[in-house]
């Protein structure tokens, strides 16, 4: 099933039906703004809007483990809405039996 999800007030998620997650954060401790990322942990929440113009982004398969996103690391940072746009084309046309 797919769904969305807030995370902290600093990003969400979407499931899609291959039961993949894509994860896009973009508050403090996520690789975003610098202006962003520095802020206190409880900003996001002290605030009714919260925003950036770059996002950290990771894939989470169904099993739990996260989708090799480059060859370094399973997130990345600084991402444009462009690449956010790639990510979702990626992370729901990732070929896996979707898990109960």
């Amino acid at each position: 099933m797919s769904m969305f999800r807030v995370m902290d007030n600093k990003g969400f998620q979407i499931v899609f039906e291959n039961g993949c997650t894509l994860s896009v954060q973009f508050g403090p401790g996520n690789y975003t703004d610098s202006d962003v990322r520095a802020k206190a942990w409880e900003a996001p929440r002290q605030q009714r809007e919260w925003e950036a113009q770059t996002a950290e982004v990771a894939i989470l398969l169904p099993n739990g483990r996260f989708y090799p996103i480059t060859e370094m690391d399973d997130v990345i940072g600084w991402q444009s809405v462009e690449d956010v746009l790639k990510w979702i084309d990626v992370a729901r046309n990732i070929k896996t039996e979707v898990q109960s």
